[in-house]
């Protein structure tokens, strides 16, 4: 026996595996199996069993299982162990079951469900795609890969185009576990392969380590980040730093300039300020004198030495007066290139109002 169609994409689901395990039980039983078909119309298959010569018990017939809900029922639910995960909240997590086989996908829901997990399923290919295209979030996909309209490894690689292999997981499920057919699903981009029918501990593992391995990568950019924006705000302060060193490297600089050329200033000024009252002294003495020659001396003589001494004590007065602003000046540049020696110093502030 073997399927007409053998693609990824046929309409109709299952590898044919059911025949032949039906007749290796029936043969383990001493018992034939057999098949009739006509074209067109279908086929039977009968099979005997012997019947047991050892007198039977009583028991009551097994509940028949016809619908997925008394399949579900029939299921023994297992308490999660606390070592599965011990440091991973699986709450967080939404993996996306996609399988058209509403059986396949109750499985997996059942396993999944006991860890926490948040579970959504979807019964095709197109189904997942419009999902994600509806910007839903998924941590996680379990993927089959034999579904019928577009195969497990076209939907993969869909979605690749928009989710990196680093940002969504994606384990493909399928009974196909040949090399080659390894080699199509990582080269899809897949993250893992699982082969049908899967165990519970290995799907349950499998799943586990690539959430976890999720986890690290996103925590990890997280703490980039904060590190970055820590790391940022040290070189901003140390910038703030280096400007208020440079400032105060210039203020100071500025204040030895300022107090050297205050000091050399001050020596020429006191002199110019000093011959200026020399000046006006010697010009009231002369004024003086005059005052007692007016009698020898003709009017207009004594009009013009008049007049040449008190230009002369004006321009006097000027100089000294222009030098007393020049020295004031001086002192408080001094006084600032001083500003930091801590002594208390007396200000009238009445003269820098006026000044200002």
């Amino acid at each position: 026996f073997e399927q007409v169609d053998g693609t990824s994409t046929r309409n109709f689901s299952g590898s044919g595996l059911g025949l032949a395990i039906t007749r290796q039980l029936v043969h383990l039983h001493g018992g034939e199996i057999g098949v009739s078909s006509v074209l067109g119309e279908g086929s039977t298959f009968h099979f005997t069993l012997p019947v047991s010569q050892e007198p039977a018990e009583r028991q009551e017939p097994p509940r028949a299982l016809n619908t997925l809900q008394d399949f579900q029922f029939q299921i023994t639910p297992e308490e999660p162990k606390e070592e599965d995960n011990p440091a991973l909240d699986n709450s967080g997590f939404n993996i996306l079951i996609v399988d058209d086989e509403p059986v396949n996908r109750q499985v997996l829901v059942n396993h999944l469900s006991l860890q926490s997990y948040t579970i959504t399923e979807a019964s095709d290919g197109r189904e997942a795609l419009s999902m994600l295209d509806r910007a839903m979030r998924f941590d996680l996909i379990l993927l089959d890969i034999m579904m019928p309209g577009m195969s497990g490894y076209e939907v993969c690689k869909k979605l690749r185009e928009n989710y990196p292999v680093h940002e969504l997981p994606v384990i493909f499920l399928t009974a196909r576990n040949q090399v080659t057919d390894l080699v199509t699903a990582f080269a899809a981009g897949a993250n893992d392969y699982l082969s049908k029918p899967v165990a519970k501990n290995e799907l349950l593992s499998r799943v586990s380590t690539h959430l976890r391995l999720l986890d690290i990568k996103r925590n990890l950019e997280q703490r980039v980040q904060e590190r970055t924006r820590d790391l940022k705000a040290v070189n901003d302060k140390i910038l703030r730093t280096q400007r208020q060193l440079i400032v105060q490297e210039k203020l100071a600089s500025m204040g030895t300039l300022t107090a050297g050329i205050a000091h050399e200033i001050k020596n020429p000024l006191n002199f110019v300020n000093n011959f200026a009252e020399l000046i006006i002294e010697l010009t009231d003495e002369l004024n003086q004198e005059l005052e007692k020659q007016k009698s020898d001396m003709d009017n207009e003589s004594f009009l013009y030495f008049k007049d040449i001494i008190a230009d002369l004590n004006n321009n006097a007065s000027s100089i000294h007066r222009h030098g007393e602003r020049a020295n004031n000046i001086v002192q408080s540049m001094m006084n600032l290139a001083r500003g930091e020696s801590g002594e208390w110093r007396v200000t009238d502030l009445n003269s820098l109002v006026d000044e200002f």
